[in-house]
């Protein structure tokens, strides 16, 4: 398609350096953050670009923009989904790279706490722990998380009626097992 000939033209070019350095120069302006994220979204929706942007230091970067714009819902809503695009490329290891900058403690105790009231930054945040949890580093980083599966099952009440998230959160669940049988409370 033209979108994705577009997108690897951009990737080609060197897109992936240009919005990381970008973001390093501007992180503290939240319209440059949102922007980037949102380009960031778009070029992660293919495998291929998740390793170019992985390489490209981007996972960490994204990391800084969230700890930075925590309370800017936009922000939070679109890197949460970044996240989960960024791990479904195994072979990129985004994985290890966002569990190594945070992103377990943040998407548990920041994204879904925060926000757990916005539909949109409730799914992209359990799909993106799904997504982490595969992981077995990451799935030892979400057993030590106080109150993981209380959180988790805050954020599946709060949206019962919404199937998508309930689809996505019961995935996540799968996915963490393992921690919840070392839970006591679930």
């Amino acid at each position: 398609s033209d979108h994705a000939d577009n997108c690897m033209t951009l990737c080609e070019l060197g897109i992936c350096s240009i919005i990381t350095d970008t973001l390093k120069e501007n992180m503290i302006l939240s319209r440059v953050s949102e922007t980037a994220v949102a380009l960031i979204l778009n070029l992660s929706a293919t495998p291929y670009h998740n390793v170019l942007l992985g390489r490209a230091g981007i996972c960490e970067v994204v990391m800084s923009v969230l700890r930075m714009h925590a309370t800017v819902t936009s922000v939070v809503e679109t890197s949460v989904w970044v996240i989960s695009n960024l791990c479904t490329e195994i072979e990129s290891a985004n994985d290890s790279r966002l569990g190594d900058a945070g992103a377990c403690e943040f998407l548990v105790e920041e994204a879904l706490k925060t926000h757990m009231s916005v539909s949109n930054i409730a799914e992209g945040t359990l799909s993106a722990i799904s997504n982490l949890a595969t992981n077995s580093t990451n799935e030892a980083i979400f057993s030590e998380i106080p109150g993981i599966c209380f959180i988790i099952q805050s954020a599946l009440r709060a949206h019962i009626e919404n199937p998508r998230v309930m689809e996505i959160g019961l995935g996540a669940i799968i996915n963490l097992c393992d921690v919840f049988d070392k839970k006591d409370g679930w």
